[in-house]
């Protein structure tokens, strides 16, 4: 679920690197994985379409998290 005014994307400690990430991630691990039978799980036109969802809907309040 995307973040909302009232509940904003929040950050979590990576580990003990001192480092911070968002607490949603985006995998592409399965983008152009064939199949046993040789079919794509996730075609390029469904890849693009999530990226872009993403995109609007997430990465602009990830991007801009702790610059006001």
């Amino acid at each position: 679920m995307p973040p909302t005014d009232d509940q904003p994307l929040g950050f979590v400690q990576l580990g003990d690197t001192g480092l911070q990430t968002s607490a949603l991630q985006f995998g592409t691990w399965r983008f152009g994985k064939r199949t046993e039978s040789g079919d794509l799980e996730i075609s390029e036109q469904r890849a693009h379409d999530l990226l872009d969802t993403y995109a609007v809907r997430v990465y602009p309040e990830v991007s801009t998290a702790g610059t006001a």
